[in-house]
């Protein structure tokens, strides 16, 4: 049934909120003034705000963990109307320390593209869950580290060089991406044990703008900003729509004409669309995992999505896929065998 675009009328909305800011300045404690809050605390340290706020708490910063109790909370088995996440840095940290160990056993501190694509589709994999599919208040903490302008920008009329440090401002000690996921960014500033002072960053409220400071700011700032109604207005979801997608694909390649009669080795819209249909049919019909998919695209052209490739692209990791069928039939590692294509690229290029 095609789509069709209809006028949305106002819905229940949950906070999706991000607290940002130093130590000590209150974070934690602007979190806990939201309703009946179910904590996931992965700094070991919520027991100190027992005396003045009632929750309940799970001690973890296991990316597994989390991702089950986000379930548990999703399935309705979690009695909560707020979760609250902290740290998320906490969590971005457990997954580079736990990819950093395994790039330890082989001899080597330094992480690769491939290290660094598998953890942020893991965190963006948690931000999507996050984000869409609670319905119920979700609150994360996360540190700050300053920001620096990038060599040859222009800050206050003078170009950045090379060696030069420029602070520009403040941003979240993690994935560059997560202030995107989500409705409200606060930066706190202080917090007098009873109130936190605080500026907004980001909101998709027009009531608060960015920038404006916030002498006391708790749950009842956004409480009456979040959207009422009946409407059955449905975000989208990364896996949900990735889903969707491939379903269109199980046809195969052999489906698949040529666009306008233009050449198959032209890069076109046509023949992108065309190589992408029959990449992820190969892919379905042999049983390679997405995860897979995912990690040669990003070793080899540095994205993890195919809808950014070009038609050669395309087709070279076409071929890529059928070399791992070909040799994950002699058992061959997965990672082992992506390096070792890496290495044999490499070693081509060179010659």
């Amino acid at each position: 049934m095609p789509l069709k675009f209809e006028t949305i009328a106002k819905q229940n909305r949950r906070a999706k909120v991000l607290l940002i800011g130093e130590a000590g300045v209150g974070k934690t404690h602007a979190a806990l003034t939201f309703p009946n809050p179910a904590v996931i605390d992965a700094e070991g340290s919520i027991d100190w705000f027992s005396d003045r706020f009632a929750f309940t708490a799970v001690p973890t910063k296991s990316y597994s963990d989390v991702r089950d109790l986000t379930k548990q909370v999703r399935e309705g088995k979690v009695q909560c109307e707020t979760l609250v996440i902290d740290s998320l840095t906490s969590i971005y940290n457990g997954l580079v320390n736990a990819a950093t160990m395994e790039r330890q056993k082989q001899g080597s501190d330094d992480l690769r593209p491939l290290d660094w694509g598998r953890i942020k589709r893991k965190f963006s994999s948690l931000l999507d869950e996050l984000y869409h599919k609670l319905k119920v208040n979700v609150v994360c903490v996360g540190w700050i580290k300053a920001e620096y302008a990038k060599p040859g920008d222009t800050v206050q009329g003078k170009v950045v060089a090379q060696n030069d440090l420029v602070k520009i401002g403040e941003v979240f000690d993690g994935d560059k991406k997560t202030m995107y996921a989500f409705d409200f960014v606060i930066k706190v500033l202080g917090n007098d044990g009873k109130r936190a002072r605080a500026q907004i960053v980001k909101s998709r409220s027009g009531a608060l703008k960015a920038g404006q400071i916030i002498d006391d700011f708790s749950w009842k700032t956004l409480e009456g900003l979040l959207p009422k109604g009946a409407s059955t207005y449905e975000g989208m979801t990364d896996e949900g729509q990735e889903a969707k997608d491939q379903s269109l694909f199980v046809g195969g390649p052999a489906a698949q004409p040529a666009a306008n009669g233009a050449p198959r080795d032209t890069d076109t819209p046509e023949n992108r669309d065309s190589g992408r249909k029959a990449v992820m049919a190969y892919a379905t019909s042999q049983s390679i995992p997405d995860a897979h998919r995912h990690e040669i695209a990003q070793a080899f052209f540095g994205e993890p999505s195919s809808t950014k490739l070009s038609h050669a692209d395309l087709r070279k990791l076409y071929r890529l896929l059928t070399v791992w069928v070909r040799d994950r039939d002699k058992d061959a590692p997965f990672e082992l065998w992506l390096e070792q294509q890496l290495a044999l690229e490499k070693e081509a290029a060179n010659v």
